[in-house]
């Protein structure tokens, strides 16, 4: 084996090592998806808010939460993922479309003017 093939080789071997350190960062980054109970960050990392907001709407009550203790907080996974969907906010379509709807629905209210 020629000095060049040994380079090259050992080039393609650094490589895959790089490759395979990577995806395992990747894979001890990525967040426990069946964990039940969240704590602050875990909930703040599923939700994209910041710990404070969090704490802020705990404290409103605006947001599902536990104290066992009465000390720390927790979140059900569930719970946080029907609050997130919760707060949906329907399109212009969507509304155009109930309006109509309604409409259609109490013509004798409106009278014949449509």
């Amino acid at each position: 084996m020629t000095e060049k093939e040994m380079l090259q080789r050992m080039l393609m071997d650094m490589s895959l090592l790089k490759k395979l350190i990577t995806d395992h960062i990747k894979n001890e980054q990525r967040p426990d998806t069946t964990k039940e109970i969240l704590t602050v960050e875990e909930c703040a990392e599923l939700t994209g808010l910041k710990k404070s907001t969090l704490y802020r709407l705990t404290h409103e009550r605006k947001i599902p939460f536990f104290k066992p203790n009465g000390n720390r907080v927790f979140f059900r996974r569930a719970d946080i993922l029907a609050w997130l969907q919760s707060n949906r906010v329907a399109s212009s379509d969507e509304i155009d479309k109930a309006a109509a709807d309604h409409l259609v629905a109490n013509r004798k209210l409106y009278g014949r003017r449509y």
